[in-house]
């Protein structure tokens, strides 16, 4: 959990420098929500892997960390890219937006997939989850 906290933080450290030599086009910002697309497929992969098993809590649940630690590295990384880009024309900014509208349907299964887990193994003798 340290290690997250601290990659996080210098992620936020070094979005602060300035980056002259880093590309800052729409391509770059795409290619990052898609980066993102597969880091919540990866989540979700983790979270319906987890069993809660007493043999595969902690592999499991650092797999499910590290997966979710993946999606917040993306995100933070997308909207570094955006907030120091220039402004993009109509149609760039209609292709970002198109891209960012796939990724509702993965990250909704993906909360979806969390939901149903975390109902199984807290309240499994319960049908009100």
């Amino acid at each position: 959990m340290q290690l997250i906290i601290f990659v996080l933080s210098f992620l936020s450290l070094s979005s602060a420098l300035p980056q002259p030599f880093v590309k800052r086009d729409a391509s770059t910002l795409l290619a990052t929500i898609n980066d993102l697309n597969s880091a919540v497929t990866e989540l979700t992969t983790a979270v319906n892997s987890f069993d809660g098993s007493l043999l595969g809590l902690l592999p499991q649940a650092l797999a499910v960390v590290k997966a979710e630690a993946e999606v917040d590295i993306t995100i933070l990384k997308a909207t570094h890219i955006a907030e120091t880009s220039a402004n993009y024309t109509a149609a760039e900014s209609t292709e970002i937006v198109e891209t960012l509208a796939t990724q509702i349907g993965p990250i909704q299964d993906s909360l979806n997939a969390l939901k149903t887990k975390v109902c199984y193994l807290a309240c499994a003798e319960h049908s009100s989850c």
